[in-house]
């Protein structure tokens, strides 16, 4: 019995002093039996040791030399989109959507059905029902196309190795060994290089910056920045609130005129950005040549049934007679409403003077 006793106050001390073990392990935490990987080296959980080494803790991976010391202590297990997985020597595993899921206790991916899922949509004249990247159903005509979805974890279209961060240097997303990622000076409001590949294609990719707008890349993308392009338009818009602005009306199109005071610089400042924003008029198609005229303060021009520019008032979209709604008014000045023996009419009054 006094030996026995011996024995476990020296097991006792020896989890005191560091933690550490023989790497002939003895409790729930060893390495298990000698089961030899493809590549001829034991596997020890998440990892596979070299020639010569032993596995001394399966859950962390840990190898060592026969005889060596590590942990007892058990690693936490890995998690695959927040999915504990159960065996140590699993892996991540892409899934259908982009998600990733835990490998069998090999480490082996499972094969998964990724038959395409169109909810409700029903596509007609023989068109396929296919999926996008996160999982959207769309129409195809001639099959559906090879989607170029980045696998879990990527940057820029690669996934970095253990140690690597991933830095994004002027919208070019790419891994880097340094420790620390390039201090590079960017122009958040410069187009992005990134194209669509095929417009015919339904396939939506996302949308990136052509900097005055936010333009969708479908099926396929071309250019540097097509690891960086955004996952929605929204998105794409919320980042470059400031950088398209505008001086006057001819600056938008033609459903759009020129608002001084569209939003702020960023989506909490309380600044004003110029900006075009949609004037809610019916227009027709521009014929003629003429440059697009500024129809005062309360004004905006349109397309007109005659294929040119007329100016009508912002809020009612009716024509606008030639007062100082479109024509202005001099400095120190403004357009208002005063009344007038016909009911009213617009006049300019100077700064500080009644109508």
């Amino acid at each position: 019995m006094k030996t026995h006793l011996s024995y476990f106050f020296i097991l006792a001390l020896g989890a005191l002093a560091g933690c550490t073990q023989s790497s002939i392990v003895i409790g729930g935490d060893d390495a298990g039996p000698d089961v030899r990987s493809d590549s001829g080296g034991v596997r020890c959980g998440p990892a596979t040791c070299a020639e010569g080494l032993v596995c001394c803790n399966e859950s962390c991976g840990t190898c060592t030399a026969p005889g060596g010391t590590c942990t007892t202590l058990a690693c936490a297990p890995l998690t695959c989109d927040g999915v504990a997985c159960e065996s140590a020597s699993a892996t991540c595993c892409p899934g259908c959507r982009g998600e990733s899921l835990c490998s069998g206790p090999g480490g082996e991916c499972p094969a998964i059905d990724c038959a395409p899922t169109c909810d409700d949509l029903v596509c007609e004249g023989g068109d396929t029902c296919c999926t996008d990247c996160d999982g959207n159903g769309f129409c195809s005509a001639g099959g559906c196309p090879a989607a170029p979805c980045p696998p879990p974890g990527s940057c820029g279209g690669a996934v970095c190795e253990e140690g690597e961060l991933c830095c994004d240097a002027c919208g070019i997303r790419s891994c880097s060994s340094g420790g620390t990622c390039p201090d590079v000076d960017c122009d958040p409001c410069a187009p992005m290089d990134a194209r669509t590949g095929d417009a015919a294609c339904a396939l939506l990719l996302g949308y990136a910056w052509t900097g005055t707008s936010c333009e969708a890349i479908l099926c396929t993308c071309t250019g540097e920045h097509c690891g960086s392009i955004y996952r929605t338009e929204g998105e794409c818009e919320a980042e470059h609130m400031s950088c398209r602005g505008c001086s006057d009306d001819a600056d938008c199109n033609d459903e759009e005129w020129c608002h001084l005071c569209a939003h702020g610089s960023c989506p909490v400042c309380d600044d004003c950005v110029p900006d075009c924003a949609p004037h809610g008029c019916e227009t027709h198609p521009v014929l003629c040549d003429a440059i697009r005229p500024e129809c005062g303060e309360h004004g905006v021009a349109i397309g007109g049934e005659s294929g040119c520019w007329e100016c009508v008032d912002r809020i009612t979209c009716e024509p606008l007679p030639l007062d100082c709604r479109t024509t202005g008014c001099e400095a120190g000045a403004t357009c208002e409403e005063c009344p007038s023996a016909g009911g009213s009419a617009w006049s300019c009054v100077p700064a500080g003077a009644a109508c």
